[in-house]
């Protein structure tokens, strides 16, 4: 693998040809907006809140980055 492109892929979705002629950007909406994956939308949701009421539901504006302990601010 080393030398050689790799064809794109959202982190847990289907590998994407390289000669697809089709916009990328669509297939990543798809994932990411997908009943399949939980995590945009218990982020937006507390965005969303956080930004209306000034705190989030959980207490990081961000739970899916803040439980990474190499993050630094």
């Amino acid at each position: 693998m080393r030398g050689k492109a790799q064809p794109p892929r959202p982190l847990d979705g289907h590998v994407l040809p390289m000669d697809d002629p089709h916009d990328r950007r669509e297939a990543v909406a798809d994932w990411l907006t997908s009943p399949d994956n939980p995590y945009f939308s218990r982020a937006i949701v507390n965005r969303v809140w956080a930004n209306f009421y000034g705190v989030g539901l959980v207490e990081a504006d961000d739970p899916v980055l803040s439980s990474d302990s190499m993050v630094t601010k």
